[in-house]
């Protein structure tokens, strides 16, 4: 029987970049005190928090035989049997300076992960897979 084992997401320049820009921003309606300008402001501060929460609690948890994709505690967990893993994709735009693994699983669902140890995941699931073929 294979123990717990989480993996903490990959903190990307794109995801720090965006909240700090938008932050700015916020700033900038906020200081002008008009009713629209505040509405605005306040809602760019919500989408933040939102955010930040998202980039810095999101976790990857192997419990078992599943997969529990974690994204911060706005967000409704994701449950992913390993066994239905049909494939892992490693998805790499330059350009935006985003990559991530693209795992499709069960009739047409994908999810898509950013580990900080992307091999040491990956081994994970072959690991747990193999034990699942085994018993």
């Amino acid at each position: 029987m294979a123990t717990n084992r989480t993996f903490q997401h990959r903190v990307t320049i794109v995801g720090v970049a965006v909240p700090i820009i938008m932050a700015v921003m916020a700033l900038y309606f906020l200081l002008h005190r008009t009713a629209i300008h505040l509405i605005i402001g306040f809602g760019l501060v919500a989408v933040i928090i939102m955010m930040l929460e998202r980039l810095l609690h999101t976790n990857y948890l192997f419990e078992g035989d599943m997969l529990t994709i974690s994204r911060g505690r706005f967000m409704k967990k994701e449950q992913v049997p390993v066994k239905e893993i049909t494939r892992i994709s490693p998805i790499r735009r330059q350009w935006l300076l985003i990559d991530y693994l693209l795992i499709e699983y069960g009739a047409g669902h994908e999810a898509e992960v950013q580990p900080v140890n992307e091999e040491a995941f990956l081994q994970e699931i072959k690991k747990r897979q193999d034990d699942h073929e085994e018993r």
